[in-house]
């Protein structure tokens, strides 16, 4: 399928048959690796760590801005 979406890609860009070699070429990478299983479209798991590096990055993110709009009490 990667391979197919790669050659029409290609084709449609305007690069003729250059791109649609390239489009092949780049999609049999993708097919191979989704076969063997080193790219993976996320799960439970995943979903959690990103969760938790956006809530990290958020806060402290937060923290830094009301840092340095003033002194924070600690109320």
């Amino acid at each position: 399928m990667g391979k197919f979406v790669g050659v029409m890609i290609g084709l449609i860009s305007g690069a003729g048959l250059f791109g649609a070699l390239l489009g092949f070429f780049i999609g049999m990478v993708v097919d191979r690796s989704l076969a063997a299983g080193r790219i993976t479209f996320g799960g439970a798991a995943n979903r959690e760590a990103v969760q938790q590096r956006y809530f990290t990055s958020t806060f402290s993110i937060m923290g830094h801005l009301a840092k340095a709009d003033g002194r924070i009490s600690e109320e």
